[in-house]
């Protein structure tokens, strides 16, 4: 019986250890696809309304996700002051925020390349560089969700499987 109760307990062990792997991909698609909305939205309010990026992302920063933490992030840094510049205070919000997550390093480095256009250019211009961000992450975000559908469920697989293997050389 307990033998049994060893063998169950190392199988969900090794299984679950496997599944909470596989769940960082999902985090990573879940994370880049909530950037893009946020992305997009800023991009309506700006050629609608056509206000200032700091009143942009202060407004931005309401909302309650991922996102909105990295505009709070970022229109905090901006407000305090000390000089920085809107892209200084992008980069940092970046690291600060996203680096705590699953994103690759090439997914910040698009995140921050965003920022480091933003407010370089007049409307028409900043159009373009929302349109070809937002082209450079929708492909990051196409490559998340494939890397999520391999790799996700060889780890699941290879969690339970190491499980049973391990049950199968104890008994």
């Amino acid at each position: 019986m307990i033998k049994i109760a060893a063998s169950l307990i190392t199988i969900a062990g090794l299984g679950i250890c496997g599944i909470l792997k596989a769940a960082r991909y999902k985090e990573r698609t879940d994370t880049l696809s909530d950037f893009i909305q946020t992305v997009e939205k800023m991009k309506m309010e700006l050629e609608y309304r056509r206000e200032s990026l700091p009143e942009l992302i202060a407004r931005l920063a309401d909302e309650n996700t991922l996102s909105g933490c990295f505009f709070t992030r970022t229109s905090e840094i901006y407000r305090n002051g000390n000089g920085h510049s809107l892209k200084e205070c992008w980069d940092q919000a970046a690291d600060d925020i996203y680096t705590q997550k699953c994103l690759a390093v090439n997914d910040i480095e698009a995140i921050k390349e965003l920022g480091s256009e933003l407010g370089s250019c007049g409307i028409s211009g900043q159009e373009k560089v929302f349109d070809l961000s937002l082209m450079e992450l929708r492909a990051l975000l196409a490559d998340a969700e494939e890397e999520r559908k391999v790799k996700g469920k060889m780890y699941i697989s290879l969690g339970f499987t190491a499980g049973i293997t391990i049950v199968i050389l104890l008994i």
